[in-house]
């Protein structure tokens, strides 16, 4: 009886997966949508990687004030290498012998360029790790049978949960493919138990070099077991720095650093990222960009104050090795992060996985225990998040065209198929 249950529950899942896979096929974004009320189901997880993957192939940008164009530029820029040449490269940048700091995008130039010089082919590659470790991150929660329901409050949790690098971000597909690689492996390691991936979790400097910064906060973690003990006391004094003006220190010297770091800090501390992302870069506006800078502060707020109300739970109740684990390295990660928030671009950048982190454990530890409350807060956070949504919009608006949302897949396909130049 039991094998027979299984056998037909396995194959109500095949059906449903094959009339998902039609519907993608003729509506792709409607099934995107449609597998949204289930987001927890495996079949709705295949049409999120499939729509990933169209996405990467659909976007299409000239113009500047996203990394689109830089990425396309640097494909047609790069000449066809050898094997033998793409290994030397490879083997430079990880022995610290070179300057080159795109591995990962030198590969994927070279990749694509065996089988075409259309550059959404490039997209369409990058948008196969990044999605993949999206969903397989995503899936920590998605597949949690007992805590997850498929509701407003459950599609708002994973909303949360992806916005700090959405499908967008596959544009820029260096920093996103390493961010949710990241997320995954300190998930795997710490909450799971699994040490394997600390190897993954090394290359993802490769991808993008800002996650040495990463790497160096997994390593101190390890290494300074003593203030493991005064974790909660570090981050209430790591709170008030949070608030520090991200262009404070750039005048700091920086000759203490070894050489392939000095260059990587003195990037993140150029007058030319000061302009953009710098303190003096907020008076660049109207008076509408001061209820963003009030929402920005408010949503950071809200986030700060997650981990006093998980610190307050510990202190009712006592919780599973995989919860401590990861709450231990994620206390100590969200004070160093709060600490270096003056860096400009770092700091937000990597306050990003915090943010991912502590939606994960607030649904782990806090939702629906006490549900009025829980859904209070989530609200609230979706509400701090309103210029992201807003931002977001025009955004997506830059990269796709309109037909996108109402094209079938045949031609959204056929649309971009002899593209050979920018």
């Amino acid at each position: 009886m039991k094998y027979n249950s299984v056998r037909r529950n396995n194959e109500a899942q095949n059906e449903e997966i094959f009339i998902k896979i039609i519907l993608f096929i003729l509506w792709p974004f409607f099934s995107f949508l449609y597998s949204l009320k289930t987001p927890n189901r495996r079949s709705s997880h295949i049409i999120f990687f499939l729509f990933g993957i169209l996405f990467g192939w659909s976007m299409y940008f000239q113009g500047i004030g996203i990394d689109f164009h830089v990425i396309v530029e640097r494909f047609y820029e790069q000449e066809q290498i050898t094997f033998s040449e793409l290994i030397n490269i490879i083997s430079s940048t990880l022995t610290f012998q070179s300057d080159n700091k795109d591995c990962y995008n030198i590969f994927l130039n070279w990749l694509t360029k065996i089988f075409s010089n259309n550059f959404h082919l490039l997209f369409t590659l990058a948008a196969i790790p990044y999605t993949y470790f999206l969903l397989k991150s995503l899936s920590f929660i998605t597949s949690d049978k007992v805590k997850f329901k498929n509701s407003i409050y459950g599609l708002a949790i994973i909303i949360l949960f992806v916005l700090p690098k959405d499908l967008f971000d596959i544009q820029n597909f260096r920093f996103g493919t390493a961010f949710w690689i990241a997320i995954y492996c300190i998930l795997q390691i710490f909450y799971q138990n699994k040490f394997k991936y600390i190897i993954l979790l090394l290359l993802t400097p490769y991808i993008h070099s800002s996650f040495w910064f990463l790497i160096i906060i997994t390593l101190g973690y390890y290494l300074l077991k003593r203030i493991r003990k005064f974790n909660n006391l570090l981050y209430f004094c790591s709170i008030p720095f949070a608030f520090i003006a991200p262009d404070i220190l750039g005048q700091i010297n920086l000759n203490f650093l070894p050489g392939i770091f000095q260059k990587w800090a003195e990037g993140y501390l150029s007058d030319e990222i000061q302009e953009t992302f710098g303190m003096h870069s907020i008076y660049n506006g109207s008076g509408f960009f001061w209820i963003q800078i009030l929402f920005t502060l408010f949503k950071q707020v809200l986030y700060l104050i997650i981990p006093l109300l998980l610190l307050k739970e510990f202190k009712k109740k006592s919780y599973d090795n995989r919860i401590q684990s990861l709450s231990s390295f994620y206390i100590f990660y969200f004070s160093i992060v709060n600490f270096c928030q003056f860096i400009p671009v770092l700091g937000s950048r990597f306050w990003d996985i915090a943010r991912v982190l502590s939606i994960f454990l607030w649904f782990k530890i806090i939702y629906q225990k006490n549900s009025a409350k829980s859904n209070k807060y989530i609200f609230l956070l979706l509400i701090s998040s309103s210029f992201d949504f807003i931002t977001k919009f025009r955004l997506y608006s830059l990269i796709l065209e309109p037909d996108f949302l109402i094209s079938n897949t045949i031609s959204l396909i056929a649309k971009y198929w002899n593209v050979y130049s920018y």
